[in-house]
């Protein structure tokens, strides 16, 4: 059965991690090297499981990152239609626009600028009010990053300090 778990983050005050750019980046293996260690070490401290990183997972998030800055707007689900799946989607049919067959998904988006990747995550871990960050979701965030469902995460910014956009994706994919 496939089902979605998603969270919505958002900072509320600009200030937190290092200088933006002037576009939508690509999703780095270093971004993505530093949020992993974070974010198991929270994982297993709670009893669940690593995940490891996934370029496709990760493409997918960048895709929506950099979407949210492009069409000016803070939402899951695309404004316009997309390349990759031609109407308005979700975090799961870009997933799948990435050749990632997913059978659980979560998906949390925040903006802000300069966020360093420990305030976003404990941001997302407390499942509401932290510091700089309302956060929004289903059983909170915390009760999704720890859920044992996921096997691979990404992770990606994109926008020019003002318009910062992030997105974490998390998922399992079918059995093959």
């Amino acid at each position: 059965m496939k089902y979605a778990i998603s969270l919505v983050a958002l900072c509320l005050l600009p200030a937190c991690m290092g200088g933006g750019s002037d576009g939508p980046s690509a999703p780095t293996t270093q971004l993505n090297t530093d949020f992993g260690t974070l974010l198991n070490g929270v994982r297993m401290g709670n009893g669940a499981a690593a995940v490891a990183f996934d370029q496709r997972v990760a493409n997918a998030a960048q895709s929506h990152a950099t979407d949210m800055v492009v069409d000016n707007y803070f939402a899951h689900d695309t404004q316009n239609p997309t390349p990759e799946c031609g109407n308005p989607c979700d975090a799961g049919e870009r997933l799948l626009a990435e050749g990632y067959t997913w059978k659980v998904f979560y998906e949390g988006i925040g903006r802000g600028n300069n966020l360093t990747l420990q305030q976003l995550l404990d941001a997302w871990e407390a499942g509401g009010a932290g510091g700089d960050f309302s956060v929004d979701g289903d059983n909170g965030a915390s009760n999704n990053i720890n859920l044992a469902d996921f096997e691979h995460f990404g992770i990606a910014k994109a926008g020019p300090d003002g318009n910062q956009r992030w997105v974490l994706l998390m998922a399992d994919p079918t059995d093959p």
